[in-house]
């Protein structure tokens, strides 16, 4: 499977756990760059990612996108779903609050500017099942820029 293929099954099941967590709806456009879907009358976006263990906080870069920091900001409800780091942990979703001020800006070690959003301005909302937490591990692994270790 195509690291594409991988990383959008891989969002699929943040957007999933999401979206049925809250009763919510995906966008009927699967690349709907505004938004992943509604919960009620509330945009959301979901980022399935890992935490940097560094600053405790998911880094979303601008790199694949270069309007993804200015949409982040257009929607009402930014999750994060934390793949987990180990195959015994589960993979947990948060919301977080204040998303469109609670950032910091940080840099890869290449230094590329990233958002920091730290865990501290989250709230755990749910928890994935063993299965899906599984499969974003060993995935997350297989896809890793910076050769993540198994």
């Amino acid at each position: 499977m195509a690291d594409t293929d991988v990383r959008s099954l891989m969002g699929e099941i943040g957007e999933n756990h999401i979206f049925n967590l809250f009763n919510g709806t995906a966008s009927s456009y699967k690349y709907d760059a505004s938004k992943d879907g509604m919960i009620g009358e509330l945009s959301v976006q979901v980022k399935t990612i890992r935490l940097n263990q560094k600053t405790e906080g998911f880094w979303l870069g601008n790199n694949f996108s270069k309007t993804l920091w200015s949409n982040l900001d257009k929607v009402d409800m930014l999750f994060f779903v934390r793949i987990p780091e180990k195959p015994d942990e589960l993979a947990r979703s948060y919301l977080c609050i204040d998303h469109k001020n609670c950032w910091t800006k940080s840099y890869r070690n290449d230094s590329v500017a990233v958002r920091n959003y730290p865990l501290t301005s989250c709230l755990q909302v749910g928890i994935l099942s063993p299965e899906d937490s599984l499969f974003l591990l060993e995935n997350s692994k297989m896809i890793s820029y910076f050769k993540r270790a198994a």
